[in-house]
């Protein structure tokens, strides 16, 4: 601010000075307010008048620190205001204003009523919704580092309209989202608002959310729940992420939606696996369909109609179209004891004569989804945006934490500490004697007993219609929803600390090998080849018998859908009804024993999946 000491000395010229200078200082800025030191100068002295102004007598100012003791305390202003000197700094009056004296005073941004527009004068970045460039508010952008609501951003620098027409410009996983097109993903969670890892849950509120945001400790209904798509960097491959959770029967259910509506209301998931090979030769569904053609037109469903060969409804275990069990566990009847997790209505169940389901829709997709190829959890994962996860991605997570078992075996575990049955959902009521399982404990396992091991976990309580539950009916309430047992979760975590939920437990888990061997050998019988549809029973004009032979040497009459070795896959884990350390060596990073891995055709109630995926 200028200073005009020619006009200092009259008190009548001082109104004109005020009036005269064009100061823009903001309140609790201006150097000549009441609060300034200028304002306790010593006798004497008048309003704005700088105690550096030579004496009469013409020696030269002092100019040292003041001493404290002055009584008035007051300091001289030995700084200038402007780059030139004034008057009151002893030299010559500045008569070109400067910035401070011409600029118009600030009206807006922080201290003000309102945020800055776009041209209006700034001093920094939060007078504006963009950038303060230069002193004035440039317009918001997609990268400026700030929310923008004029953009219609949902978070920093992603989500709106621009986000839609520009992928670069989409939000990641967990971030706050309003519209599918805001995610990466494609997918923003209707209960939280935020980007989820899947195309699945994406469902809206009149598709519900079991399966989709129930997830996590607790019953229905739980506040601790999450997102079913929750998905965690691994810890060493951090490009790459594996899901927390396995895959429900209500994200597949949205799957099976998804591809049908886009067809037409047909539920051709073969024409899209097709389609997906084709675009993308190097993913798992492009090696198959390379390697070993006609496969997928072997194996994939392309129609819901019940009766039709390769039904969908087949296909997702209502029945085992090819089986090399004696007890698969997917037909549900009365005395079954079978578990199938996925929900067909009572009209689809009954064109094979099969009574309706016990318990509800909701409670079945809630569950991990079981009885289904592991050709269709691929397929799955790549609608959902990632792949079936790989053994990689399980031996990050498995780790080899080595614990020897008293008078028994040394096993490679996941967590901190070796679990009990109860502890994580293994051996849920199954014993050695029960039946023709032989499940026996590993030696010296703590809490694993051979002949009488309870059932520790059973949900829901009752029937839907609220009437007792038979087991043998339905063992449905013996599997658990993902991320039930809280202390199943891995030693290894991501960087935000979490773990990844039944990676031991509850289910078997498929996993991905690249160039997947076509026999598993040793033994050398655990080979398996064809695809033997026993559905049918005898074969129609133009097609070709089979038989499949069990693992209880009992022969089943079919159909020949595909001829010629299969490829295999390992398992993870262990599952509720008893199976225990699947590829375990292999898991901890030693060598890989074949023996139980897998066709990619095998059904079975005690085996899922989970995804993986780079975003």
């Amino acid at each position: 601010m200028k200073r005009l000491f020619w006009l200092a000395g009259s008190s009548v010229m001082l109104p004109l000075l005020v009036a005269a200078c064009g100061d823009s200082d903001l309140p609790g800025d201006n150097p000549d307010s009441s609060t300034s030191p200028d304002s306790a100068l010593p006798d004497g002295a008048g309003p704005g008048v700088d105690s550096t102004v030579p004496p009469v007598d013409g020696s030269r100012p002092d100019t040292s620190v003041p001493d404290a003791t002055l009584p008035d305390g007051a300091r001289p202003d030995a700084t200038p205001p402007d780059a030139g000197p004034d008057a009151s700094d002893g030299g010559t009056p500045d008569a070109t204003p400067d910035a401070a004296d011409s600029a118009p005073p600030q009206t807006c941004g922080v201290g003000f009523p309102a945020q800055c527009n776009v041209g209006d004068r700034c001093r920094s970045d939060d007078d504006c919704e963009g950038l303060c460039t230069g002193g004035v508010c440039a317009p918001p952008s997609y990268t400026d580092g700030k929310l923008s609501p004029s953009l219609g951003e949902t978070a920093i620098d992603c989500g709106g309209p621009g986000a839609a027409a520009n992928p670069a410009y989409r939000c990641e996983n967990t971030i706050a989202c309003l519209v599918n097109d805001d995610c990466k993903s494609l997918s923003c969670s209707p209960k939280t608002n935020t980007c989820a890892a899947g195309a699945s849950c994406s469902s809206t509120a009149t598709q519900g959310v079991s399966g989709i945001e129930t997830c996590g400790g607790g019953e229905t209904p739980s506040a601790t729940h999450e997102s079913c798509c929750s998905t965690l960097k691994l810890p060493a491959t951090t490009t790459r992420r594996l899901d927390k959770y396995e895959i429900t029967a209500g994200r597949m259910r949205r799957f099976i939606a998804g591809i049908t509506a886009a067809n037409g209301g047909v539920a051709n998931i073969r024409a899209w696996v097709n389609a997906y090979a084709a675009a993308n030769p190097t993913s798992q569904l492009g090696y198959l369909a390379a390697n070993f053609p006609g496969l997928i037109d072997s194996v994939v469903p392309a129609t819901a109609t019940p009766t039709a060969a390769l039904s969908l409804v087949t296909t997702m275990g209502t029945l085992v179209i090819d089986p090399i069990n004696v007890a698969d566990g997917c037909y549900v009847g009365n005395g079954s004891y079978g578990h199938s997790t996925y929900y067909w209505n009572d009209a689809t169940r009954n064109a094979f004569r099969m009574t309706p389901r016990v318990h509800s829709q909701a409670t079945l997709d809630e569950k991990p989804i079981n009885c289904v190829n592991s050709l269709m959890y691929m397929a799955f994962c790549a609608w959902d945006g990632g792949e079936l996860a790989r053994m990689e991605d399980y031996r990050e997570v498995w780790g080899s934490q080595a614990e020897a078992l008293p008078g028994g075996p040394t096993v490679y575990h996941p967590w901190a500490a070796i679990l009990q049955p109860g502890e994580f959902n293994w051996r849920n009521g199954f014993h050695a004697t029960e039946g023709t399982l032989g499940f026996r404990c590993p030696v010296g396992w703590p809490g694993c007993i051979d002949d009488t091991q309870p059932n520790h976990y059973r949900f829901p309580l009752r029937n839907a219609n609220g009437t007792n539950i038979n087991l043998a009916n339905d063992g449905i309430p013996l599997i658990s929803a993902p991320g039930r047992f809280q202390m199943d979760e891995t030693l290894a975590t991501s960087a935000n600390g979490q773990g990844w939920y039944d990676v031991a437990g509850d289910n078997l888990e498929t996993g991905w090998v690249d160039n997947p061997p076509t026999d598993a050998p040793v033994p050398v019988n655990s080979r398996i080849t064809d695809y033997c549809d026993t559905t049918f029973g005898r074969p129609g004009p133009g097609e070709t018998a089979c038989t499949r032979i069990d693992s209880a040497g009992n022969p089943k009459n079919g159909v020949l859908r595909y001829s010629g070795p299969l490829p295999h896959l390992p398992l993870v884990g262990y599952s509720w009804e008893g199976h225990a350390r699947y590829n375990e060596a292999y898991l901890a990073g030693r060598n890989a024993t074949p023996a139980s891995w897998k066709p990619v055709t095998w059904q079975y109630g005690k085996a899922s999946g989970r995804c993986a995926r780079t975003y």
